[in-house]
């Protein structure tokens, strides 16, 4: 029964080890069609890099994205992958600056949507565990030395409860000379 698990697991291993592998009609891109599209994609970074720079600064302003978190050169090598992955299905330089700039413009508006699910998760966060915050809360009393002591220790048995009121402190006279 064991042998019969162990191969079953093995031959799975090995199908979604040959998932990964080109199969025989795919086209793997070879050196000179990298060289190729480096240099095509060399003429269009700097202005796409323009761009995510121009819209963050934009959103960064309007405090839509916190200031800093996000980087156009971040952005800009995200578009290079997804470039890298699409070389095949992209032909012309025409077409690929205008799904390149399509492209950017949809990782920009994936960003801004995760800010937002990023705002209202920590939110949500925030007000679900409030409770527990407070109720975690030290709280603290100072003895007659000045130390501080928790308020949990001052709720021993061995302490006597001694409730003073004002008028054990101060003599009251009911005979008023004036």
């Amino acid at each position: 029964m064991k042998n019969i698990i162990k191969e079953q697991i093995w031959q799975r291993v090995i199908q979604t080890f040959t998932a990964t592998i080109p199969a025989s009609g795919e086209r793997v891109i070879s050196q000179n069609e990298l060289v190729v599209f480096n240099q095509r994609m060399v003429g269009f970074l700097p202005r796409i890099k323009e761009f995510f720079s121009w819209q963050l600064s934009k959103l960064e302003k309007n405090n839509i994205i916190p200031g800093g978190k996000y980087k156009a050169e971040d952005l800009v090598d995200d578009l290079y992958i997804m470039a890298y992955d699409h070389n095949q299905k992209v032909k012309g330089d025409v077409h690929l600056f205008n799904w390149l700039f399509a492209k950017a413009k949809e990782l920009i508006e994936d960003t801004i949507i995760e800010v937002d699910f990023d705002n209202t998760f920590f939110k949500n966060i925030d007000n679900y565990t409030k409770v527990e915050r407070d109720e975690m809360e030290e709280r603290f009393s100072v003895d007659g030395d000045g130390d501080l002591v928790m308020e949990e220790e001052l709720d021993d048995l061995s302490y006597r409860k001694n409730d003073y009121v004002l008028e054990s402190a101060f003599i009251q006279s009911t005979n008023y000379e004036a």
